[in-house]
């Protein structure tokens, strides 16, 4: 599988996790705030423009350090939150 379809795949998978977790979240009764949700939706759709315009200038091997950089500093910083 190439990269670009790897990186696709993974973030429609980050999606689905995602709406299941608010799905989850809104049938045990609690309300997530509209606030909360208008930043969450312009992150992704920023990220999303961003997302697209690096992976048709990138090559398959820029790309993936790219995305291992992504994934390494989002780990570093749930771990620091949760420390």
């Amino acid at each position: 599988m190439s990269i670009h379809r790897a990186v696709g795949m993974s973030l429609m998978v980050i999606a689905l996790v995602s709406l299941s977790g608010i799905g989850s979240h809104l049938l045990a009764g609690r309300m997530i705030s509209v606030e909360t949700t208008a930043w969450f939706v312009e992150g992704g759709v920023i990220g999303m423009f961003v997302g697209n315009w690096a992976v048709q200038r990138l090559s398959g091997p820029a790309l993936q350090q790219v995305f291992a950089v992504a994934i390494v500093a989002v780990a570093i910083f749930v771990i620091f939150r949760t420390a």
